[in-house]
């Protein structure tokens, strides 16, 4: 009951904080903190007397974006997302909950790069291609870069393949050449001699870390493609 006294009808866009619960209700508190204690499902502090469950909270404003309470797998019990971009494809930050931290409202930083997405009002869903595939079908720009990504996702399973093949052969050729002085190998100056397949095999499993950036360049664009 106290909670509820809170709530007024006011522009919502005007207030720099407001709670919006899945009751329907609206709550404008002076402060808004929130809190992750050991062994209990989070909740927010408001105006540092009352507790609020995460499961009874649609989203907050803290006065500087919205946060929703993640109800995705990937996200875990104690994060939050917090409003990259808003849109057709809206987008997300993943903000993990702690209560040792400066900051203010209880978080930490959200990622360099968008976590997750919604469309429309529909589920929230970790940006890859799989998600977005189905997602953007319906835009062919959109459509050509995810093919880009696809591309490139090809490239990083084959890489994997090959990269941990060739590891795998250089193990026993590493054998051969230190017990049998079989060629070819590359001389350390040490008792031991390196078979070149490790060397090979450790670039061509560099290769989905340095596409890795792409991949997610290209997500992010396909989003933003869709949603002009």
């Amino acid at each position: 009951m106290a909670l509820n006294t809170l709530g007024q009808q006011k522009p919502l866009l005007d207030e720099p904080l407001l709670i919006a619960l899945k009751d329907g209700s609206v709550i404008y508190p002076e402060t808004i903190k929130p809190m992750a204690l050991p062994l209990q499902k989070p909740y927010l502090r408001v105006d540092s007397q009352y507790k609020l469950p995460s499961n009874e909270i649609k989203y907050y404003k803290d006065g500087t974006s919205f946060f929703y309470w993640a109800e995705v797998n990937e996200a875990g019990e104690g994060d939050l997302l917090k409003v990259n971009n808003k849109g057709k494809v809206t987008t997300y930050f993943r903000n993990k909950v702690s209560n040792a931290t400066a900051d203010p409202y209880g978080g930490r930083a959200p990622a360099a790069k968008p976590d997750y997405f919604q469309v429309s009002n529909g589920p929230i869903r970790k940006i890859s291609y799989k998600n977005l595939a189905p997602a953007l079908s319906g835009n062919q720009a959109s459509r050509q870069k995810l093919q880009e990504v696809n591309r490139l996702n090809m490239t990083n399973k084959i890489c994997l393949v090959a990269g941990g093949s060739m590891w795998i052969a250089g193990i026993v050729h590493m054998h051969k050449i230190n017990n049998n002085n079989e060629a070819p190998f590359i001389e350390t100056g040490l008792d031991t001699k390196i078979s070149p397949l490790i060397l090979l095999g450790a670039l061509t499993l560099t290769v989905p870390l340095i596409n890795k950036a792409p991949v997610e360049r290209k997500l992010e664009e396909a989003i933003a493609i869709y949603n002009k």
